[in-house]
């Protein structure tokens, strides 16, 4: 990992669960957030009492928006400096 990799604020990123996954549920714990949204579950945000940051790393927010199933392209424009970009077989259909 770099140390100059792009971090993204936990209100930034709340801002843009609450446009992009609207539903989701946030579950504050004692030593981590998990986030559940559409049937999946998300929880590698250490964000409780002991936690050193309350930013992550943008690699971690990307794989947030993919595990989850968040629109790429709305979670990029709310989030724009982190490069989310949409899966490489996004649209393509599987012939049968």
């Amino acid at each position: 990992m770099s140390s100059l990799q792009k971090r993204v604020d936990l209100n930034d990123l709340v801002r843009m669960l609450d446009h992009c996954a609207e539903g989701h549920e946030r579950d504050f714990g004692k030593h981590a957030t998990r986030i559940k949204w559409q049937g999946k579950r998300f929880d590698s945000f250490p964000t409780g009492p002991k936690a050193r940051f309350k930013d992550f790393p943008s690699d971690k927010v990307r794989s947030l928006v993919r595990t989850l199933g968040i629109d790429a392209e709305c979670a990029d424009s709310m989030l724009p400096n982190i490069g989310i970009k949409a899966p490489a077989d996004a649209g393509r259909t599987i012939p049968s």
